[in-house]
């Protein structure tokens, strides 16, 4: 079964997001292509504090999904950069 870290739901909460954990088996793979720049500010987040790139992107969905105004903001952002075929 898979196991999720909830209270209450994390999405109402952005004094307080949760990284969502599940188990492989239930899980959902997602790929994608990195500009070097990002790649290596991620990289460079787990030798300032351990975290691994995995971690990071759980947290950045986390934040997503918690706070409304930076939801917005990228979710802003990917229209325009999906309209300039930037993607």
């Amino acid at each position: 079964m898979a196991s999720r870290e909830r209270v209450d739901d994390p999405a109402d909460d952005p004094e307080d997001p949760r990284i969502l954990t599940v188990e492989t088996v239930t899980a959902h793979r997602v790929s994608v292509y990195l500009h070097p720049d990002d790649a290596r500010v991620l990289r460079q987040g787990r030798v300032d504090d351990g975290a691994d790139v995995n971690t990071r992107i759980r947290a950045l969905l986390a934040v997503y999904r918690a706070d409304h105004e930076v939801r917005e903001r990228v979710d802003a952002l990917a229209r325009s950069a999906s309209r300039r075929g930037r993607h």
